[in-house]
């Protein structure tokens, strides 16, 4: 603790719904017939939603840069939509292209089991369950040191279970550990090289709980409804009735290096002499060290141009930083969020008293550059929207606030290259169709944030019907016919959370 100070199954339907059966149809079509456009572009849902131009434009640009192998794009891709994703994995070998994935590194998704049944509680408590998470997150009780944030950096999720802060247990249910499976990262000096000193030392930096729930990130208490698989679901030590908490969120602190230090000129959101300062920092991180002066116009041709699509080559010294430096920021999202799930722990336990066993379920990032599976050591997947698909491992694909989200087992699957969607808001669009209302259920409260300053802020309440989420069925039925996603459970909306 000396660094970080601590204040204070078998397919299933889950309606039964005659007007699902033409769609169901058209999904076994589709899903029979061969779904390449090409030798290089994949359409999961060729046939069953609608392929817009724009989509198809970006693929076809996307599979012509260099090193692209395959563009496969998933059921929610959508250029320009709810999700503000395209959900797309994009196979390269010997390149890699900054701007396939976010701006954001890692942004991700949780789940964490409260340890209380939802019978057992209070209409009211999942509400003020949320809340208290909220304020708590602007507290400044949970702080890490400026050594500590250079180890999130190099460790990931670990070093807070080494510091005492985390149980063994809590980073093993993160994917691969909570470690960004790339390049590995040991010593001050490779970080000193890959994450600027400004950035490292920013106040977001040290204060990881203060999540970001804007956008399409939300905070919602969900119980475990429909339950297609209970002998998958008894193994990630859940069952029906259980209250969970699905985190959607990324730390902006990631975006800094993605964004700014690689893909953009200029800090186009800052103040004018924030943009100065920033700019000045930018260019004593490419230029700083001595030797960099020798690769100076390749450094700055990739930089400093303002270029959208930015390639470099992965056998070169300057792929191999890039590359670490993408771990590296990777590592920190993993620990940002391991830094929420303590905080979420310590308020369930202050709630539902001492006997509570709060713990994570599981956690994935949505925004990664893995190596492929199975590749080469210059072989890689870029994911934008989407989530590495590893078999046997727990499956989340969020609905909407008044709609059920998927919990599901990772099968994986070549042919969505070991991918799944991390949302579903696209795909609900381009299906085009509502869902009906779900008959006999207690309508969701959703919760909006007024203000940034969570100690003090108000919350406007409103209250959604929830649906019977039909077209998350046929979403669900697409992965689990390509062999990416089994379903296991639906998780029903109670309360949501989100900044707006």
């Amino acid at each position: 603790m000396s660094e970080i100070s601590v204040c204070a199954g078998a397919p299933a339907r889950l309606v039964p719904d005659d007007s699902r059966q033409v769609l169901s149809s058209r999904v076994s079509t589709a899903l029979a017939a061969p779904l390449s456009t090409g030798g290089d572009i994949h359409f999961v849902a060729d046939g069953i939603i609608r392929r817009s131009p724009e989509l198809e434009a970006l693929a076809e640009r996307a599979s012509r840069l260099p090193g692209v192998e395959r563009v496969v794009l998933l059921p929610d891709a959508a250029p320009n939509g709810p999700e503000k994703a395209v959900s797309w994995a994009v196979q390269s070998s010997g390149f890699i292209i900054p701007a396939f994935t976010s701006n954001v590194v890692n942004c991700g998704i949780s789940l964490l089991d409260t340890s209380v049944n939802a019978s057992e509680v209070p209409p009211e408590w999942p509400s003020e369950l949320l809340k208290a998470i909220w304020r708590a997150s602007g507290q400044g009780d949970y702080v890490l040191s400026a050594g500590q944030v250079d180890r999130c950096f190099l460790e990931g999720a670990p070093a807070l279970v080494s510091s005492g802060w985390l149980q063994p247990e809590d980073a093993g249910s993160f994917e691969f550990g909570g470690v960004d499976p790339g390049t590995p990262l040991t010593t001050r000096h490779d970080l000193d090289e890959l994450v600027p000193l400004t950035v490292r030392r920013m106040k977001k930096a040290t204060t990881p709980v203060r999540a970001d729930l804007r956008g399409n990130h939300f905070l919602e208490a969900q119980e475990v409804g429909f339950v297609q698989d209970p002998r998958a679901l008894l193994a990630m030590g859940l069952r029906q009735g259980r209250l969970v908490l699905m985190l959607h969120t990324d730390h902006q602190v990631t975006d800094m290096v993605n964004q700014h230090y690689v893909l953009r000129e200029t800090f186009f959101d800052k103040p004018f002499w924030k943009r100065m300062a920033y700019t000045a920092s930018k260019v004593r991180f490419h230029f700083g060290a001595p030797w960099s002066w020798s690769t100076f116009p390749e450094r700055w041709s990739r930089y400093f141009r303002g270029r959208q699509f930015t390639v470099i080559p992965t056998e070169t010294r300057e792929g191999e930083r890039y590359l670490a430096a993408y771990a590296a920021c990777s590592n920190y999202a993993y620990a940002a969020r391991a830094a929420v799930y303590r905080m979420t722990m310590d308020v369930i336990r202050s709630m539902a008293g001492a006997a509570a066993r709060p713990r994570l379920v599981w956690d994935a990032g949505h925004d990664s550059i893995r190596p492929a599976q199975p590749g080469g050591p210059h072989e890689f997947t870029v994911r934008k929207g989407a989530v590495e698909s590893l078999p046997g491992k727990p499956c989340l694909i969020a609905g909407y606030y008044d709609i059920p989200s998927l919990l599901g087992v990772c099968q994986g699957s070549a042919s969505t290259a070991y991918s799944y969607d991390h949302g579903s808001a696209n795909f609900r669009r381009n299906l085009g169709r509502e869902d009906s209302l779900a008959n006999g259920q207690s309508p969701v409260r959703r919760f909006k944030a007024a203000s940034r300053e969570p100690s003090s802020v108000r919350f406007k309440e409103e209250l959604h019907p929830v649906r019977d989420a039909s077209s998350m069925n046929v979403l669900a039925d697409i992965l689990r016919r390509e062999q990416t996603v089994r379903p296991v459970a639906w998780l029903r909306p109670v309360a949501n959370l989100s900044e707006g």
